[in-house]
């Protein structure tokens, strides 16, 4: 399982989904070999092969972040925004969700113009001290989302 990720990291993907296969085998319900493995079958240019494995590890777990956020890039690239903003929605419902998936979020909503859940998702991928040169950038595009709202401290 180590080499199959060392791979991965170095962009050997063939090699890494060699290891990662038999990983997988041994482990079918390991969802860091299983999404470590679609990574490699999606950037060997298997890319139909990575989505099921991804799909299946959530019908183990519908709750995990990695393989809704590579279905929302790969369902985005097909142009298939409303599933991809479906998949980024369920990543973002973790509360461990870092803040650049509610700036993806923001993306989606906007391009699809429901500009008040684009304006939520952005304040809270603020909120959640999202990167500011993605965040700038999403307002360069988006300008109608305008600057963040500072959010006050709750006081009990």
């Amino acid at each position: 399982m180590f080499l199959g990720f060392t791979y991965n990291n170095a962009g050997r993907f063939d090699s890494a989904a060699a290891y990662l296969t038999v990983a997988n085998a041994l482990d079918p319900h390991n969802p860091s070999v299983q999404n470590e493995l679609g990574r490699a079958y999606y950037f060997s240019n298997r890319a139909e092969k990575a989505v099921a494995l991804w799909q299946e590890s959530l019908a183990e777990d519908s709750l995990q972040y990695v393989p809704h956020l590579a279905l929302a890039t790969w369902n985005r690239a097909r142009g298939n925004v409303a599933e991809a903003t479906r998949h980024l929605a369920q990543a973002a419902s973790r509360p461990d969700a870092p803040g650049e998936t509610f700036l993806e979020l923001a993306r989606d909503h906007a391009a699809g113009g429901r500009q008040s859940e684009a304006r939520a998702a952005y304040e809270e991928a603020v909120a959640r001290n999202a990167d500011s040169a993605q965040a700038a950038r999403l307002l360069k595009e988006y300008p109608q989302l305008g600057p963040p709202v500072v959010r006050q401290a709750e006081t009990k």
